[in-house]
């Protein structure tokens, strides 16, 4: 915005106006140009864009004010928007579909059923879980010689196979196998871990044992394709 200069009436008073003038010229010239002194003092008096900078200033003001008032109200959309998802991303009940169920009937103590009719049921659906259990499959397999050929020079013997081994010795069955490979490169669990879960569970193993069977297992399967 342009400002109109009044000129004063007289010359006197233009003289001192001009005079005035100049001393604020110079004080400018001096904090813009001068020393590192003079650029430090601080001016106190009027200045020839007192009201150019303070209409910047109030338009940069306003400016600020308006992008704040934006990002307040973009960032509580946002919030809403993430409520509103997680509102409805929440099931109003547990999806069991699939699960085995297992079903009993609680009668009340100290009565006679016979002596009543079921008129209706109240049920109740309870979610459970079966802690993981190591345990030992011990096969005995008997060698048989038939009662006939007991005095025989070469009687016939007659035993089941082995079970079939994925690693030698058949000390390791398959689904402890698959349960190493999955909780380490699907559920991200470390093999030290498993080895602490299993001592929890009352075994003790070994890491470079798990190691090693997770890599003979993947010898076996890379060794089929």
């Amino acid at each position: 915005m342009k400002k109109e200069i009044v000129l004063p009436e007289t010359i006197k008073e233009c003289h001192e106006l001009i005079i005035d003038l100049t001393r604020q010229i110079e004080q400018l010239q001096r904090r813009a140009f001068g020393s590192l002194k003079d650029r430090a003092c601080k001016y106190e008096g009027p200045s020839l864009f007192d009201e150019l900078e303070e209409e910047e200033h109030i338009a940069a003001t306003a400016k600020l004010d308006k992008a704040i008032n934006e990002v307040e109200a973009d960032a509580k959309r946002r919030r809403e928007e993430a409520k509103e998802a997680k509102r409805n991303a929440r099931p109003e009940k547990y999806n069991t579909y699939g699960l085995p169920e297992e079903h009993r009937t609680e009668i009340p103590e100290g009565i006679n059923v016979e002596d009543y009719d079921i008129i209706g049921y109240d049920t109740n659906r309870i979610l459970h879980l079966v802690p993981q259990k190591l345990w030992v499959e011990v096969i005995k397999r008997p060698v048989l010689r038939a009662k006939k050929d007991k005095n025989a020079p070469s009687p016939q013997i007659i035993q089941s196979p082995a079970p079939y081994n994925i690693l030698g010795g058949g000390h390791v069955a398959a689904d402890l196998l698959s349960t190493l490979i999955v909780n380490k490169y699907c559920h991200h669990l470390p093999e030290y871990r498993q080895v602490k879960m299993f001592s929890d569970l009352g075994l003790k193993l070994p890491t470079s044992t798990v190691n090693n069977w997770i890599h003979a297992a993947a010898q076996v399967s890379l060794s089929s394709l």
